[in-house]
């Protein structure tokens, strides 16, 4: 046996059984505490909510405006003012398409961030 092992078995051993007992003593007062007052709580008609403090972490949620009939560039500025992104099918040739389509549909509300594809078709010739 090396020097350090039979240091490190040396305060091992010297670990009070008392001083073990008084650890788990006071862990388990503190989680009887916390479940009466968990307890408490609930008998005078208080409910239980484990994740309230997390409200900010919820998605935030915005309404679809209405882009159809509008070009894509005004369709897009419109999506980023609500917090939302665009995808165009087929892929955008230019700013003067006309949006005939989108998915999801007007006043759905969906979590910001989220994509709204459009369906696009050329509006003036020629087409590019």
């Amino acid at each position: 046996m090396t020097a350090r092992w039979r240091l490190a078995m040396d305060e091992l051993r010297s670990v009070d059984r008392k001083d073990v007992e008084a650890m788990v003593g006071a862990g388990l007062a503190i989680v009887v505490a916390i479940g009466l007052g968990l307890g408490l709580g609930l008998t005078i008609g208080h409910t239980f909510h484990p994740h309230a403090g997390h409200e900010a972490a919820r998605a935030a949620r915005t309404s679809v405006p209405d882009v159809v009939g509008l070009t894509s560039s005004e369709a897009r500025t419109r999506l980023l003012r609500a917090d939302l992104h665009s995808r165009t099918t087929p892929a955008p040739m230019g700013d003067d398409h006309l949006v005939l389509w989108q998915d999801p549909p007007p006043r759905s509300t969906v979590e910001t961030g989220s994509f709204v594809l459009l369906e696009v078709r050329c509006s003036k010739a020629p087409c590019s």
